[in-house]
């Protein structure tokens, strides 16, 4: 039964109780007026203090004590403190800019009147120098238990002489708790500021918190088998073990709202934060100013986003796979360049002439004559070059003439579609000149030849809508699920005009679970985008199949920090958050929703047919055939132009 009991009292509320007991034994009276110049110039030495009194406590206090603390003193009188909570900054009353010392006489009803949303001190203490207060009614007061550190000095006229008794307070831990005794006030004892004020949310003491949540946000919340999973729970059971505090899930707001400040009041999970006595918000909220005001927040987590998905652009007709391996301006130089390589091979072949045997490069036809220089490439044409004599009675034709002309182009052709040509080069200038307009054409020829593989067996798209800018001129209106997110309103109420613009051509469509049907149809109709978390939409595209036809445009929208959100003036956000940074910072917390994603990914690729390749189709090999037909079409026509020219 020993055991037992000094177990169950081993806990740091009973050290403190004890330690306090044994001073006791140790204790020398003190006035009020000692104690509190020994609390200012002792315990807290170096401090800015806002001393907050009433006039009987100006009595009872010496306060030319403070000027020995080392800090500076702001002084407040409780009946007349109004003016001055109304018009200072928030930067006085709340954080660890001044500990508060409020030292009363009677219940400082008309202070507590005065304070607002803004007053939140850290340290704040109570200096109850009349025992018939109801001191432990103040320390349940929620103004004062927003505090992170709460300590109350209680005067104890029981005795003799009276002395003070130092309380802190732990609400999460039972009502019993809310007035914890320390110990009596001894400056050997309390003699720093840490002493004084202990922390009190060290723990949460197996508090039950109740969270504001919609297990509908993948990958931080989703349901599995009924159950609420995901990786922002992971964390908070990490956390949960570590302040040992447990807590509650709601499957969704009774609102079936997100949560937004709409007509004067919270909406979604951020009402039920506000008004329906929940403790947490961990869903995905991007920090805006509205909710940094009004609620209070915790260390960064997380990036998010919002993105627009879009159909994609039909593919253009593969006949046309021929003309895309090159560019319009590479087609234009590659002909541009073989004409200028064959008039300059002319040139320097006419200034050297060479010896070739040029008997058979040329058509001689009697009556009419016509020099025609035909390619194995159709498309591709050359100049002619003519050396026409003309007597009464018929043409001829001087074969020196053509000479050179008909060499350039068989050696400039030949380069270019790579086949062997019937002249001797004698000269090295001119293998040298040859020989570098091949290399060039084996580069380009193969070039074309690798990226013609490409194009005829995969498909080639349009210029795809990748920014806002382009998104608000086109046709295309904007659809959003309708469960209360700030976006349409922040759409609307946008500076920038493109904004404006896709918030003018929004639509919502109901919410249902997991059922983004409507607006998936209306996307691959190409009548609208789709705008949503790049996380969450991720999980519903692949959820949904529809990731080989659509695309999500490259510019984002609303980009922010992701944080858990906790009732405003909430006394362990701090705590709560220092927590959540360390995870944060370690990695745990991206690990945990990469694990979660790919759990995902990794389902739904079990559930998709995966395909090695397929055979090439008619529409794909249809430009071959074309131009083949193209071709013969041409043979024809000089077939039959020869046959008329033989007739003449």
């Amino acid at each position: 039964m020993w055991v037992f009991g000094l177990h169950s009292f081993s806990s740091p509320a009973f050290v403190w109780w004890l330690c306090g007991s044994v001073v006791v034994s140790a204790y020398q009276a003190q006035t009020i007026p000692e104690m509190f110049r020994s609390l200012v110039q002792e315990t807290l030495a170096g401090d800015d203090i806002m001393l907050v009194l009433d006039s009987g406590a100006r009595k009872e206090l010496n306060l030319e004590a403070v000027a020995g603390g080392g800090g500076t003193m702001t002084l407040l009188d409780t009946d007349e403190s109004s003016s001055f909570l109304e018009t200072a900054s928030k930067r006085i009353l709340r954080g660890s800019h001044f500990t508060v010392i409020l030292a009363f006489t009677r219940t400082p009803a008309s202070f507590l009147k005065d304070l607002d949303a803004r007053w939140n001190p850290d340290f704040m203490l109570l200096l109850s120098m009349n025992s018939s207060v109801n001191n432990t009614a103040l320390l349940e007061d929620e103004r004062f238990q927003r505090s992170q550190h709460l300590t109350l000095l209680e005067l104890d006229s029981k005795r003799s002489p009276a002395r003070l008794r130092v309380f802190s307070s732990l609400p999460m831990k039972g009502r019993r708790f809310v007035k914890l005794l320390l110990g009596y006030w001894n400056t050997g004892f309390f003699k720093n500021k840490k002493d004084l004020f202990p922390e009190r949310f060290e723990t949460l003491h197996g508090a039950a918190l109740q969270l504001a949540s919609w297990c509908d946000d993948f990958p931080f919340l989703y349901p599995v088998n009924g159950l609420c999973k995901g990786s922002s729970l992971d964390m908070l059971d990490v956390i949960a073990s570590h302040l040992n505090f447990s807590y509650d899930v709601q499957m969704e707001p009774s609102d079936h709202e997100w949560g937004k400040w709409e007509g004067g009041r919270w909406t979604g999970m951020l009402g039920d934060l506000a008004y329906n006595n929940k403790d947490l918000v961990i869903n995905v909220f991007q920090i805006t100013q509205e909710i940094f005001t009004n609620f209070e927040i915790s260390y960064p987590y997380h990036v998010e986003s919002y993105v627009f998905l879009l159909a994609k652009p039909p593919p253009v007709p593969r006949r046309q796979g021929l003309r895309y391996p090159f560019t319009e301006t590479v087609i234009l130089a590659v002909l541009g360049t073989s004409f200028a390589v064959a008039v300059l091979l002319t040139l320097f072949l006419r200034a050297v002439p060479d010896s070739q045997d040029y008997s058979q490069a040329f058509l001689l036809v009697r009556d009419h004559i016509y020099f025609l220089c035909l390619s194995h490439l159709s498309f591709l044409c050359n100049p002619l070059y003519l050396c026409i004599s003309k007597t009464a009675s018929s043409f001829w034709i001087n074969p020196s003439c053509f000479h050179c002309e008909c060499l350039c182009v068989g050696q400039v052709l030949a380069g270019i579609l790579r086949q062997a040509v019937n002249h001797r080069l004698e000269r090295w200038w001119e293998r040298v000149w040859v020989g570098s307009w091949w290399l060039i054409c084996v580069i380009i020829s193969t070039a074309y030849t690798a990226n013609l593989v490409v194009f005829l067996t995969i498909p080639i798209y349009p210029q795809r809508i990748e920014t806002v800018g382009q998104l608000a001129s086109s046709s295309l209106r904007v659809a959003m699920q309708d469960y209360g997110s700030f976006v349409p309103d922040a759409l609307n109420t946008s500076q920038d005009p493109s904004l404006q613009q896709l918030g003018a051509n929004l639509d919502l469509f109901p919410y249902v679970y997991l059922n983004y049907e409507v607006g998936f149809s209306w996307v691959t109709d190409r009548t609208h985008s789709l705008i949503e978390t790049r996380s969450y939409l991720a999980y519903l595209v692949g959820l949904h199949n529809i990731s080989s036809v659509t695309y999500v445009m490259k510019e984002e929208v609303f980009p922010g920090y992701l944080s858990w959100i906790l009732r405003k003036n909430c006394p362990y956000a701090a705590r709560m958050g220092r927590t959540l940074q360390t995870l944060v910072e370690s990695g745990l917390m991206a690990f945990k929703y990469r694990k979660h994603k790919s759990t995902a990914s990794r389902s739904q690729d079990d559930q998709a047919k995966t395909v090695a390749g397929e055979p090439l189709s008619m529409s794909q090999m249809l430009g071959p055939f074309m131009l083949l037909a193209f071709g013969f079409s041409i043979a024809t026509l000089v077939l039959l132009g020869e046959r008329f020219i033989a007739s003449k």
